[in-house]
C-alpha cells in the first residue's frame, strides 16, 4: 500500500503539473493588487493570431497575441491568458479566437510557461506577461482571467492566488491546491475535465476541496480526453467564469450562454452530464431569466430511477477504477513491465468500446501513458538503460504522444543505435513534434541535426 502511495505522490509532482513540487507557502506576502501602469497601446494587427511579442524588459519572455476586430487601442477591453503546457502560447489562441470575437476580449497566450517550470520560473513568466501586456494594451483590469490546460492549468491556479487583478481562472484537465492566505477579495474558478480525461478524478476533487467562503465555483465535466476542449466546451465555461464574477455585466455573452447550454440539455443523453448543465443554468441564470423550467427538469431528473442508477454505476466505476491503479502502481513499483503490458492490452480495447465503462478505461489508460512518461523522464539522464525499457512502454501504451517517441530517439542514441534514432524522430515529427529549438539543444541528438531524412521532415 505504502509503495502505491508514493508512486501515486511521484506522479502527481512530476508530470500532472508543470512543476515538481507545490509552491512553497508564504505567510509574509500578499498578493499582487492593480497597480497604476503607465499604458502606451500599440498599434498590433487585429483579426490574426502573432505567435510571438518579445516582452520589452526582457526578450526572453514572450507571448502570443489575438486582438478581436473590436479592438482599439482607445478602448480597454477585457484580456484573457492563456497557458499551454508546452509553452505554445498559439496553440489555443488558433483553436479558440472565434471565442475571441464573440466575447469581445483580448487573447493572450504565454511561450514561457511550461511543464518542468519551477516555481519561481512560473512567477518571473507571469510577472514578464502582465506587465508587459498591460502597458502595450488597453486592458480592462477588471475583467483579466486565466485559462490554462494540464500543466498549464496549474499555473492558472496559482496566477489565480498570486495576483490580485486576476479575477478568475478556467483549469481543465488538471487542478493545484489554491494557497489562499494571499487571497484578498473571493475569486471565481471553473474546474473542467472530458469523461475519458485521466485527470478526471483529480479535478473533481480537487474542486470539490475548494472553499466556498473564499471561491466561487464550478466544475463542468464533458465528453473528451486529455487535451483542450472543443470550442463550444470551452465557450460554455469561459461563459459560466464571466457570469460567476460580479465585475462583468455582458447581456451579448448572457444571451449566448443561455442559448448554448439550452442547446447542451437538450442534446445530452448523459444524465450526469444534463444535471450538471441543468444545475449551472438554474445558478447562473436565476434573477436574469425564467429559470423555473431548469428546476422542474432538475427535479424530475434527480428524482427518476435512471439517474440514480447512472450514479451507483458511476460510483462502481471510479471504485474499479482505483483498485485497477492500485494494481498498475504495484507492477510499476516492481519495474515489472511485462505485466503492464499485458493489463494495457486486456484494458485497451475495452477504452475502444461504446459501453459506460469505456470512459473509465480511457481513464486508465492514461493512466498507464502517464507513469511511463514519468519514470522515463526520471531516468532519461541518470540511468539510460533503465529509461530505454520505460520509453519501450510508453510507445506501446501511448502510440501517438510526439514524447514518447522523442524520448526514443534519445534512447536509442544513448544506445548508439542512431537507424533507430532516426526513425523514432520521423515518427515524432510526423504525429506532430515540432518544436525544433529543443532537438537543437538535446546533446543526445546533436549528431542528427545534420541527418537529410530528420531536416527534410522538419520542412514539411
Amino acid at each position: 500500500m505504502l509503495s502505491r502511495i508514493i508512486l501515486r505522490i511521484i506522479l502527481f509532482s512530476l508530470v500532472l503539473g508543470c512543476n515538481a513540487q507545490e509552491p512553497k507557502k508564504e505567510t509574509t506576502t500578499t498578493e499582487t493588487t492593480a497597480q497604476p501602469i503607465d499604458v502606451k497601446p500599440e498599434n498590433f494587427a487585429k483579426t490574426e493570431v502573432i505567435k510571438k511579442i518579445d516582452c520589452i524588459a526582457d526578450a526572453s519572455q514572450s507571448y502570443a497575441l489575438y486582438l478581436p476586430k473590436e479592438y482599439s487601442p482607445e478602448t480597454k477591453k477585457g484580456a484573457i491568458f492563456f497557458f499551454d503546457p508546452h509553452g505554445d502560447g498559439a496553440l489555443p489562441l488558433e483553436k479558440y479566437k472565434s471565442l475571441a470575437e464573440s466575447l469581445n476580449f483580448i487573447f493572450v497566450g504565454s511561450n514561457n510557461s511550461k511543464n518542468g517550470n519551477d516555481w519561481p520560473t512560473t512567477q518571473n513568466v507571469c510577472d514578464a506577461l502582465f506587465s508587459d501586456c498591460q502597458k502595450r494594451l488597453n486592458i480592462d483590469a477588471q475583467q483579466i482571467y486565466v485559462v490554462g490546460f494540464s500543466g498549464g492549468a496549474k499555473v492558472a491556479c496559482y496566477a489565480l492566488s498570486q495576483f490580485g487583478f486576476v479575477s478568475g481562472a478556467l483549469a481543465q484537465s488538471a487542478m493545484l491546491p489554491i494557497q489562499t492566505n494571499n487571497i484578498q477579495s473571493k475569486k471565481s474558478i471553473v474546474g473542467m475535465a472530458g469523461t475519458s480525461d485521466m485527470n478526471y478524478t483529480d479535478v473533481v476533487n480537487g474542486m470539490d476541496a475548494l472553499s466556498e467562503n473564499i471561491f466561487t465555483k464550478r466544475t463542468l465535466l464533458f465528453h473528451g480526453k486529455h487535451e483542450w476542449c472543443s470550442v463550444n466546451d470551452m465557450e460554455t465555461g469561459l461563459q459560466s467564469l464571466m457570469l460567476m464574477s460580479k465585475n462583468i455585466e455582458n447581456k451579448n455573452i448572457l444571451v449566448s450562454f443561455e442559448k448554448n447550454i439550452l442547446q447542451k440539455i437538450k442534446t445530452e443523453s448523459d444524465l450526469i452530464l444534463k444535471v450538471q448543465y441543468l444545475k449551472t443554468a438554474n445558478d447562473l441564470l436565476t434573477g436574469k431569466s425564467n429559470v423555473s423550467v431548469f428546476a422542474k427538469q432538475l427535479n424530475e431528473i434527480t428524482n427518476s430511477t435512471d439517474y440514480n442508477k447512472q450514479l451507483r454505476i458511476q460510483q462502481t466505476l471510479l471504485t474499479e477504477e482505483n483498485s485497477i491503479k492500485n494494481q498498475i502502481g504495484d507492477q510499476i513499483s516492481r519495474g515489472d513491465i511485462a505485466s503492464i503490458r499485458k493489463t494495457y492490452n486486456e484494458i485497451e480495447p475495452k477504452s475502444k468500446m461504446r459501453t459506460p465503462q469505456s470512459a473509465m478505461y480511457s481513464r486508465v489508460a492514461g493512466y498507464m501513458s502517464l507513469a511511463a512518461y514519468s519514470l522515463s523522464n526520471r531516468n532519461l539522464y541518470t540511468n539510460p538503460a533503465e529509461a530505454a525499457r520505460w520509453v519501450s512502454l510508453y510507445k506501446h501504451v501511448d502510440k501517438t504522444n510526439t514524447e514518447a517517441w522523442y524520448f526514443g530517439a534519445i534512447v536509442n542514441m544513448q544506445q548508439n543505435n542512431e537507424a533507430n534514432a532516426v526513425a523514432d524522430m520521423l515518427k515524432a515529427i510526423g504525429l506532430g513534434f515540432n518544436d525544433v529549438q529543443r532537438f537543437a539543444k538535446e546533446p543526445a541528438l546533436a549528431s542528427l541535426n545534420n541527418n537529410p531524412s530528420v531536416s527534410a521532415a522538419w520542412k514539411k
